[in-house]
């Protein structure tokens, strides 16, 4: 999740803007895997609002990775006999 980090520093030097709440509630939500009101995303000025997608992206490619991670894991693909 790089662009994640990148953003929580950004968040971090000016947590009271509402970008930087809106950003920071998106992470937290897929941190957690809690809902998130996807009509937040409006509210973002256009540069946030691609901030927004990157992380949503990045997070996507880093469960789809660890996903497949399991699939070439040896210990889930051993099959029981008996």
């Amino acid at each position: 999740m790089r662009t994640i980090k990148k953003v929580q520093l950004s968040i971090e030097q000016n947590p009271l803007c509402p970008q930087s709440r809106v950003l920071s509630a998106l992470i937290a939500s897929l941190k957690s895997e809690s809902p998130f009101e996807v009509k937040e995303l409006y509210t973002l000025e256009e540069h946030f609002f691609e901030i927004a997608i990157l992380i949503l992206s990045d997070w996507r490619l880093d469960r789809y990775c660890f996903g497949n991670a399991r699939l070439f894991d040896p210990a889930s693909n051993v099959q029981c006999s008996g």
